[in-house]
């Protein structure tokens, strides 16, 4: 019921929503709820799909960066701590599958802080060298720059 209202809204309100916290047609008990217990369905309800698709940029965004850095870091220590931020970043957007925790200030909070941990823990890592990651049995790009 929950899911099926909520798809519903989302085709009769692709761009804009229903608005945040706006009755989307779905009913528990004598009240309508006020939202999906689903963080990405959620957003796309009340904001629209263009807003979904501009907050999850972000996540990506993180991630991609995180990937690139743990790969390419040329100190374990930086690997592992790259690693850790993104499978960090995984955990919190899977769980938004089954909730809308990032309501929460804390949980979003959590989030940020992770997503800037990620951040900083690729800024810090320096990059091997070509001859590293030829050593390590890695495949290796050259590009003629």
């Amino acid at each position: 019921d929950e899911f099926s209202h909520a798809f519903t809204a989302v085709v009769q309100n692709p761009w804009y929503g229903v608005g945040w916290f706006q009755n989307y047609g779905s009913y528990a008990g004598h009240a309508y709820r006020l939202g999906v217990e689903d963080w990405y369905l959620h957003v796309t309800t009340d904001l629209g799909i263009p807003v979904a698709v501009a907050f999850m940029l972000i996540p990506w965004m993180v991630l991609a960066y995180g990937f690139r850095r743990a790969r390419s870091a040329a100190r374990p220590r930086d690997r592992a701590l790259a690693a850790a931020g993104v499978g960090s970043v995984i955990a919190l957007l899977l769980s938004c599958l089954v909730g809308s925790y990032l309501q929460d200030p804390g949980t979003m909070l959590v989030f940020g802080v992770t997503c800037g941990f990620v951040l900083a823990a690729g800024m810090q890592a320096s990059a091997r060298t070509l001859s590293e990651a030829a050593g390590a049995g890695e495949a290796v790009a050259v590009s003629a720059a």
